[in-house]
């Protein structure tokens, strides 16, 4: 089993290397400059060299502020160059594993989550992206897994939990809202999973298509920085952790987003099970909390 990886230093893609390495499996990463994958004559030069069984592309736009000012560039990573990719890996018979989103549903007057029979209606330019690169995977390379990821933490990159142990700490608002919902689910446990669809895939499974992942519960983000903040009181109880909330009468209140994808098809054709979204955020807690420092640059 030979396997890229491409965003070696996303919170996916950065787990995935230290969770491939402690098992001994042959990977290879390259970095930005080695490939972009906006550029196809090196996606083709990186698949013609070394020939992977597996290629997974954790990399992407996904900024939603930002994808609205800059439609072209979020466009360009996000459908164009996945289209390229797609194509390769066809052209040179490796199994394509997309990293996708649960933005490409609307995540709004929303009561149960979302499964892969609900029809993708993205509501911004972000989603709208994802969306329409998943199609060019389906298009371009029918040895594929299209996986769908709701929340997810790590203490690299911004994020939820990088956000709120920051603010936290420093006594500033943080952007957490009572509204919002989601399935907060850790890096380390995508990669866990990742690994686990490799390996039924190499023994000859063919279970092509779309699937979501998602650590099992529902939370509020006020509800999640709560359990954040409670965790790291017991890891740091001589550090003060200040959770400030906006004000729920602000003009510019965040509306209801719901962000919350059903695992179900995934566990019963992988037999892969989520663990529980609160033993995870305690070991990232207790694992990684000294690893945060600042936040506002990334």
């Amino acid at each position: 089993m030979k396997i890229l990886i491409i965003g070696r230093t996303g919170q996916i893609g950065a787990e995935l290397c230290q969770l491939l390495a402690r098992n001994h499996i042959p990977y290879m990463a390259p970095t930005r400059e080695e490939l972009d994958i906006t550029r196809p004559e090196q996606i083709e030069k990186i698949l013609t060299e070394y020939r992977p069984q597996f290629v997974v592309n954790t990399a992407g736009y996904r900024s939603p502020n930002g994808a609205e000012i800059e439609r072209l560039l979020c466009f360009k990573v996000n459908r164009d160059a996945v289209a390229h990719l797609a194509k390769a890996c066809d052209q040179h018979n490796a199994t394509l594993l997309h990293i996708s989103s649960w933005r490409v549903f609307p995540g709004n007057s929303r009561k149960s989550s979302y499964t892969e029979k609900d029809t993708p209606m993205p509501a911004d330019v972000l989603g709208s992206s994802f969306w329409q690169g998943e199609q060019k995977v389906c298009e371009f390379c029918p040895k594929h897994i299209i996986l769908r990821l709701s929340w997810v933490l790590s203490y690299r990159s911004r994020n939820r939990f990088s956000l709120y142990v920051y603010c936290m700490r420093n006594k500033t608002i943080l952007p957490a809202y009572k509204e919002r919902f989601g399935n907060p689910t850790t890096a380390l446990d995508v990669a866990r999973a990742i690994l686990a669809i490799f390996r039924q895939l190499a023994c000859g499974a063919k279970v092509w298509g779309t699937y979501h992942y998602s650590a099992e519960g529902i939370v509020s983000e006020t509800f999640l920085a709560e359990t954040i903040r409670a965790e790291a009181c017991k890891v740091q109880p001589e550090q003060e952790w200040v959770a400030i909330y906006p004000d729920d009468n602000a003009v510019n209140i965040k509306p209801k987003r719901y962000a919350c994808l059903d695992s179900s098809l995934l566990r019963d054709t992988f037999g892969i099970h989520p663990p529980g979204w609160r033993e995870s955020i305690a070991y990232l807690v207790r694992t990684n909390i000294n690893n945060i420092s600042d936040i506002r640059g990334r």
